[in-house]
């Protein structure tokens, strides 16, 4: 994690540290990366289901706009995740990354979008903080806004499960 005045040095270092020294560090890293990635793949397979099987339809659809809503979380925090040990990977991963946002259309929208991701006018250390502090900050609000109206979604519907028709009451005459 970049320290107070934005320097990207201790992220780096941290890492190796994690890396290197901490007893099984090698083992939880490679957990936490093998899990992202498990994540991501997880995600990706329930919303082919939920579109392949019809479940996005009435009454659902609100809850299949948050699901796509949480993947893309997903993905921006994978993104995001990727780069803050800012190694030479991650330092050209973003590079990388940054180019294919600014080359949006029209040319003007494309350079703004670059300038806002790089956080200036190349890539560097302001680059780095905006993710570091969106993930710290933000990771478990934007879980939570995510879930709870899925949630809520569900539970108002009626529909918890798959067999949810057949365990519906015919209304009393």
């Amino acid at each position: 994690m970049p320290d107070a005045s934005g320097n990207p040095a201790p992220a780096y270092t941290s890492v190796n540290f994690i890396q290197n020294t901490v007893y099984l560090g090698w083992l939880i890293r490679g957990v936490h990366f093998w899990g992202a990635n498990l994540l991501i793949i997880m995600v990706i397979l329930h919303m082919a289901r939920v579109y392949w099987t019809g479940s996005y339809r009435a009454p659902r659809e609100l809850n299949w706009m948050v699901g796509v809503l949480m993947l893309l979380i997903v993905l921006v925090f994978s993104l995001t995740g990727y780069l803050l040990p800012w190694d030479t990977k991650a330092y050209f991963a973003t590079e990388v990354t940054i180019k294919i946002a600014g080359s949006a259309p029209p040319p003007q929208l494309g350079a703004l979008i670059k300038d806002i991701l790089q956080g200036g006018t190349v890539v560097g250390p302001p680059t780095l903080l905006p993710p570091e502090l969106g993930r710290l900050g933000q990771s478990l609000q934007l879980d939570a806004a995510g879930k709870a109206p899925s949630a809520v979604i569900r539970v108002r519907a009626r529909v918890a499960g798959p067999d949810v028709a057949s365990n519906r009451r015919e209304p009393e005459k």
